[in-house]
């Protein structure tokens, strides 16, 4: 073990104890409904293909694909495409061996100093074995030990260092690492290893750890470049299930890293996968393991910048690619983008209850990720929120002269929408329009939110102020809490203001949220209460004590009492 490594693990346990979310807040988008954009790779009766890991050739429009008949140990299967995986071809011939790959499978190019081209497939555990291709995958060696090591589902990754030397990085619990491990411990430490090939992968040197954590289980590395080719950034499983995913970072080519430290919950999976795409933003694929998700289990994408990984932020968005049907069984996704920019992600999973997994492959044009022009053409209301919040996440004001006519809009919550991504990109016309929504009463055609499906025009200016003093509250800018106060008695907004003064956490709030717990109206007393909790109100205990004995019950939800909630909100906020 390098030095670098044993004092790295000394900072480690004093800090792995910091807080990290659980979830994301960023939107996420719903793809696995639209079977326009998926194309099956394989599929057999009765058969578990798993575990695809893929290839684009330098003409950009042909795809390698190789597998496993099994859940990761199985023969391996290869196939060719030569349109950009819109079609496969049958299973291709490959060496005998191939079936006796114990692992996950890997396939990686490389090109040595002399620009030979090479594809090589790794097949893991112990020892660690490749077969070579130098005739871009038409005709292969058998699988042979790449040295006296083991590993699992090596090599997770394969990296061009700038000397022309390159780096493959894998991971190991102790149990394949050499041909005589030691007894299997009952709390296994997970090392990650990488090792150098300086002849373009024909052989590899002896490995060297690079990243351990005293309580994480740390595996399957997957490695990004920053754009300017200067740092290299190693995402990384955890399999104990008690953290995010982590991130290590590399400003010399991989000789040292940084301590791993936490992901946010947004990039929180496994067998992270990434490129970039044409407008230069990163696009990362794995298995949603994010320890608070609706969609955990399923296989996800994730859209920002690489300064999201390295400044620890959420990133723009969330994409569900499929939903799996069966545990987290899925997604080893191999990612590729074509020269028009089309993205082609291709994993297996159990995509048809109750049957075996297959593998398939979803394609996401340029399109689906212009958040601008998404936003443009949805129309239904709340949607289209979420396609704001993705333009806010970017940080990108050059957005805002092709979004105000959206500011006129004659559909009140379209305009609010606009509004919203104006105010959190910090200009005033955005805070100005909403506040205007709520006051404004005036003559307008019919549009969205109204309740019951049939419309009035009362009934439409109820909506829009409803929703706008909710947009009050995503917006979560401090000057609408006396806004908001003033409108706390409005009987047609006040059920939503509560929620709003809680998300936007100005203590400003707090003493006219305690006033509101005397309210005649149990469920705003109820309301009341879930604002002081996000608000961390502990000065609002006394007053929550007393309603102990409230037993009224709202009208919303669970239809709670009153004093259900007040003892619960006393448990969160008591000191402890």
């Amino acid at each position: 073990m390098t030095r670098s490594l044993v004092l790295g693990l000394g900072i480690l346990s004093l800090c792995c104890g910091q807080s990290v979310p659980r979830g994301y807040t960023i939107p996420q988008f719903d793809f696995s409904s639209d079977s326009n954009r998926q194309v099956i790779v394989d599929r057999e009766p009765g058969q578990y293909l798993g575990h695809p890991t893929t290839v684009l050739l330098e003409d950009g429009k042909t795809m390698l694909c190789a597998y496993p008949k099994g859940h990761g140990k199985g023969p391996l299967v290869l196939k060719r495409s030569t349109d950009g995986g819109l079609t496969w071809s049958p299973r291709l011939p490959v060496p005998e061996n191939w079936a006796t790959s114990l692992e996950t499978p890997t396939i990686h190019r490389t090109i040595d100093s002399a620009g030979k081209r090479r594809l090589i497939v790794f097949s893991g555990l112990y020892p660690i074995r490749s077969s070579v291709s130098e005739d871009d995958g038409r005709t292969w060696t058998p699988l042979a030990p790449i040295g006296d090591f083991g590993g699992i589902v090596a090599m997770a990754d394969v990296v061009r260092l700038k000397n022309g030397s390159y780096m493959a990085v894998f991971h190991d619990d102790g149990r394949y690492f050499s041909a005589n491990p030691p007894p299997h411990p009952t709390a296994p430490v997970f090392t990650v290893y990488k090792t150098i090939s300086k002849n373009g992968g024909l052989t590899w040197n002896a490995p060297i750890a690079i990243a351990r954590h005293p309580l994480a289980h740390l595996c399957e590395p997957g490695i990004i470049r920053s754009p300017d080719g200067r740092q290299l950034a190693m995402l990384l499983r955890e399999n104990s299930r008690k953290f995010n995913s982590f991130v290590a970072f590399s400003n010399d080519e991989g000789k040292t890293w940084t301590d791993p430290r936490e992901l946010p919950g947004a990039l929180t999976g496994d067998r992270h996968q990434g490129k970039y795409l044409k407008d230069g933003r990163l696009f990362l694929s794995f298995r949603d393991t994010t320890l608070e998700s609706r969609t955990r289990g399923d296989w996800v994408a994730w859209v920002g910048s690489y300064n999201d990984l390295v400044q620890g932020r959420e990133g723009q968005f969330r994409m569900r690619l499929m939903k799996n049907h069966k545990a987290a069984d899925c997604a080893y996704p191999g990612v590729e983008v074509l020269p028009d920019g089309t993205v082609v992600a291709t994993t297996y999973g159990h995509w048809t209850e109750g049957e075996p997994p297959f593998v398939v492959s979803v394609r996401l044009v340029p399109g689906d990720f212009d958040m601008l022009k998404k936003f443009q053409t949805t129309t239904v209301f709340w949607q289209q929120f979420e396609v704001a919040e993705a333009i806010v996440a970017a940080k990108d004001p050059s957005v805002l002269p092709k979004l105000e006519p959206w500011l006129t809009h004659q559909d009140w919550h379209l305009r609010g929408n606009a509004a919203f991504i104006f105010g959190r990109l910090g200009d005033p016309r955005g805070f100005d329009v909403i506040t205007a929504i709520l006051r404004d009463h005036s003559e307008r055609p019919e549009a969205q939110g109204t309740p019951g499906g049939k419309w009035s025009l009362q009934g439409q200016i109820q909506a829009d102020r409803y929703y706008a003093a909710h947009l009050l509250g995503d917006l979560k800018d401090p000057r609408a809490v006396p806004v908001l106060v003033a409108l706390l008695n409005d009987p047609v907004v006040n059920y939503i203001v509560p929620w709003s003064l809680g998300h936007i956490g100005d203590r400003s709030a707090v003493q006219p949220l305690i006033g509101l717990l005397r309210d005649r109206n149990p469920s705003m007393r109820v309301l009341a209460i879930y604002a002081l909790v996000e608000l961390k109100a502990q000065e609002a205990l006394p007053a929550l004590r007393v309603l102990l004995n409230d037993r009224e019950r709202c009208n919303f939800d669970k239809m709670e009492s009153v004093a259900e909630a007040a003892s619960a909100a006393i448990a969160k906020l008591q000191p402890h």
